[in-house]
């Protein structure tokens, strides 16, 4: 159990996003670790691919509040006691702190990338989070498992206050989407799972401008 009282963020967290920012931290501490110390301190190194540790230790920090709800793969099977063995594709860690200040993501959608086989589906779910201190937003993708990215979230983009922050939030999803076409060859996703602030029609509507050279 976590004893460590802060009102929003560590001192480790305020070094990852300080650095993700690219600003000063934003808190009276002398003297802070680094942002290296603070990835490791964090328990995020050397798994990242594609995407970077730092976008993945900012992702923890946002959504620690909902992980448990994020996209969970799982499998089972029969052990050699003839119990069942539960693997999990995502792993809840230990808050890291008891805050006065929550933040709170904004469910955004959930996409299914595509359908490799029976039960095996690869979805991605999308949210924007106000980080106070800061001031801005933070988009995040978060997948059931680390198979893709070597971890399961990632921070996309950040932007600054604003009343459409739904809208600003889309542009973020697209560049990320846009990226993975170019870097990955990454084909349009299938379908999506469910929608939250981010209707159905936008949805669609910005996947094809992105694979505007797909058939539907």
């Amino acid at each position: 159990m976590t004893t460590n009282h802060v009102n929003l963020f560590t001192d480790e967290e305020h070094a990852i996003l300080a650095e993700w920012f690219h600003v000063e931290p934003r808190c009276d501490v002398a003297a802070l670790p680094s942002a290296t110390e603070a990835l490791e301190a964090l328990g995020f190194f050397g798994n990242a691919s594609g995407c970077s540790e730092v976008d993945a230790a900012v992702a923890s920090i946002v959504l620690e509040r909902i992980q448990d709800a994020l996209p969970q793969w799982a499998s089972l099977r029969q052990g050699e006691n003839e119990d069942t063995v539960i693997t999990l594709g995502r792993d809840i860690k230990a808050r890291q702190a008891l805050r006065t200040v929550e933040l709170v993501p904004q469910y955004l959608l959930t996409i299914n990338w595509a359908d490799s086989g029976p039960g095996f589906s690869w979805p991605v779910d999308y949210h924007v989070t106000w980080v106070p201190i800061y001031d801005r937003y933070i988009a995040t993708q978060s997948a059931d498992s680390p198979d893709a990215f070597g971890y399961c979230d990632f921070a996309i983009g950040h932007f600054p206050k604003t009343d459409d922050y739904v809208s600003a939030a889309i542009v973020k999803i697209r560049n990320n989407w846009e990226w993975q076409r170019d870097q990955f060859s990454q084909e349009r996703w299938a379908y999506l799972f469910s929608n939250g602030l981010v209707n159905e029609d936008t949805a669609i509507r910005l996947r094809e401008e992105v694979w505007d050279d797909e058939p539907d």
